[in-house]
């Protein structure tokens, strides 16, 4: 396995140069808007946050979504775990500590991967490269998992087969993100609008329905497969978000002076239109589960 995983950075130097302007595009979204993160939200976790009964401040929200995650993947003591669009390594480092096991971490992201990097230890590793397409050796993890990355992914499909070739027999799949509720040519024009407005701006293609990629895992020889919604439990961090509105004035004079770039201003701008598509149940939060059968 350690000759696959190694031949990992110069598959991931191909892909760069063969023309997914989407991989492109995410990675300098997340430079862009790498100092936003580090003031406003968290420099271990890049996602949503969790309100669970009892949960006394953000940082231990984010920390709820990582271990929502984990508590779902069933891990056992020296289970090998790939953590499929890795961020910083947060989640990845909390995941090992809480359950001695090895977790490995993969993300287009440079300023993620660079930071992540700095951060390795046995037990967590971290490479550049799009999850989709890896080179690791079939059925090299006991268990996988994606926090608000396969939205990114234009054909969610690739990450479903590329998760199924990775995953150990009866290996556990568990993803976080958002999903829209209904098809997008279902929506009105208003709400197409608004939710085309917020994705967008967040370097993101277009978003699952839900339940038509619960039916593409089962598709996909997935068996088990769990949905469930979490739009009560992040709520919170949407409206802490949707803040960001605030600043949105100041931000545009910045970008018009030529002081930030774009995607740190559209950052900021789909913080708030995000929870103005969640309150119109245009899109919701979800923890899906799955194993390989």
């Amino acid at each position: 396995m350690e000759n696959s995983i190694n031949r990992l950075s110069i598959h991931s130097n191909e892909t760069m140069n063969n023309g997914k302007d989407y991989l492109n595009e995410v990675d300098s979204y997340y430079r862009d808007s790498e100092e936003t993160y580090d003031k406003y939200w968290s420099k271990q976790h890049i996602h949503y946050g969790i309100w669970l009964p009892g949960t006394e401040n953000f940082e231990e929200a984010l920390e709820n979504t990582t271990l929502e995650i984990a508590r779902r993947l069933n891990i056992q003591p020296g289970n090998l775990i790939l953590d499929a669009g890795c961020g910083t390594g947060g989640s990845a480092h909390l995941i090992a500590n809480r359950y001695s096991c090895k977790v490995y971490g993969i993300t287009f992201a440079e300023t993620h991967f660079l930071r992540a990097k700095a951060s390795e230890t046995d037990e967590v590793r971290f490479w550049r490269g799009d999850f989709n397409h890896t080179e690791f050796e079939d059925a090299s993890f006991d268990g996988i998992y994606a926090i608000e990355s396969v939205c990114h992914t234009p054909d969610k499909s690739d990450f479903i087969k590329e998760a199924k070739r990775l995953l150990k027999p009866e290996g556990r799949l568990i993803l976080s993100d958002y999903f829209l509720n209904i098809p997008e040519h279902e929506l009105k024009p208003k709400d197409v609008k608004l939710y085309r407005d917020w994705i967008s701006r967040w370097s993101i293609q277009n978003l699952a329905v839900h339940k038509e990629f619960q039916s593409l895992l089962i598709e996909n020889g997935f068996v088990n497969v769990i949905n469930e919604d979490f739009s009560k439990e992040i709520y919170p961090t949407s409206r802490y978000m949707s803040s960001s509105k605030r600043g949105v004035p100041i931000l545009y004079l910045l970008y018009k002076l030529g002081r930030i770039p774009r995607k740190m201003l559209d950052n900021h701008i789909g913080g708030y239109k995000q929870k103005q598509a969640l309150d119109r149940g245009i899109w919701s939060y979800r923890i899906i589960s799955a194993i390989k059968g």
